[in-house]
């Protein structure tokens, strides 16, 4: 299929002097067949199912990615017992379902819709990891004048097996909603940076009750007086397909900068059979950092 893209205004320097050119372009992209996308994640403690479910789109194709796919259906089975039906109300609005998510619940999702192939993925709830203690470090004026701090915490040696970790720093002050936008940073090779804000890192042997971590974090939310101020430390576990999509989505969006041809483009992986996303699942702990 060919397709003729406009590139219009683009600034060249020639000769010393800035100049303007208009140039198309015919480039032959590839017949886009749109497949099922879908992104959850589901945690330990939530009460509903929450399904994102979308269709893919071509660079050419109209419409929003946000929308929902209408007249899906879905099949979700939860330690091998079938779950009610699911509503959609439409819009960007998931496909929703009552359920008590537990830690250990083994789930199986298949998705079908007219004029798409059905797609299939599982996950399992994982058990968290507890923060053992988090207290603060020093304070130094980071990148211009926004500060940052020094946070230690120490994590409990993982449940069984290899763990992964998503790191959210959380602030509260009396009446007001907590917030976790707040960017986390670390020199430690083995913390990786996600987008956006905060930061990942995988189970190992260093790891234990002996183990003392530190992250930065840089105050961008009640910053001012810390009077009636609490802070507080999310230690996520979440399972590894979830891990890995999540991290890798970090240089995706900065390979972005400052447009589409600002990077390499970053192949993003997904656990979704026959489709596009993720399907994941998540157990977290706090603790309040001293």
């Amino acid at each position: 299929m060919m397709k003729r893209l406009f590139w219009g205004l683009i600034p060249m320097a020639l000769s010393g002097c800035l100049g303007w050119i208009n140039q198309e372009v015919e480039i032959d992209l590839p017949e886009h067949k749109s497949k099922i996308v879908l992104n959850a994640l589901l945690k330990d403690g939530d009460t509903q199912v929450k399904l994102g479910i979308h269709r893919s789109h071509g660079m050419m194709d109209e419409g929003s990615i946000k929308d929902g796919l209408p007249d899906a259906n879905v099949q979700m089975r939860v330690n091998g017992e079938l779950l009610e039906r699911f509503s959609f109300f439409g819009g960007e609005d998931p496909y929703t379902a009552p359920y008590r998510i537990h830690i250990g619940d083994s789930i199986d999702v298949e998705i079908d819709a007219p004029g798409y192939a059905s797609v299939s993925s599982s996950t399992v709830v994982p058990a968290p990891t507890e923060l053992i203690s988090a207290r603060f470090g020093s304070v130094d004026r980071g990148l211009g004048s926004v500060p940052q701090r020094e946070v230690f915490f120490r994590v409990s040696p993982p449940v069984e097996g290899k763990s992964y970790y998503v790191l959210k720093f959380a602030q509260q002050r009396e009446g007001q909603p907590m917030r976790t936008a707040i960017q986390l940073t670390s020199n430690l090779p083995f913390i990786t940076p996600m987008y956006p804000f905060n930061v990942g890192f995988e189970s190992t042997p260093t790891q234990g009750t002996e183990a003392e971590i530190v992250v930065l974090v840089s105050e961008l939310f009640y910053s001012g007086t810390q009077e009636d101020l609490e802070s507080y430390l999310i230690l996520e576990t979440v399972s590894k397909e979830y891990y890995d999509y999540v991290t890798t989505f970090y240089y995706h969006y900065n390979n972005q900068s400052p447009d589409i041809f600002g990077g390499e483009p970053t192949p993003m992986p997904s656990n979704i059979v026959n489709g596009y996303g993720i399907f994941g699942a998540a157990s977290s702990h706090m603790v309040r950092i001293e």
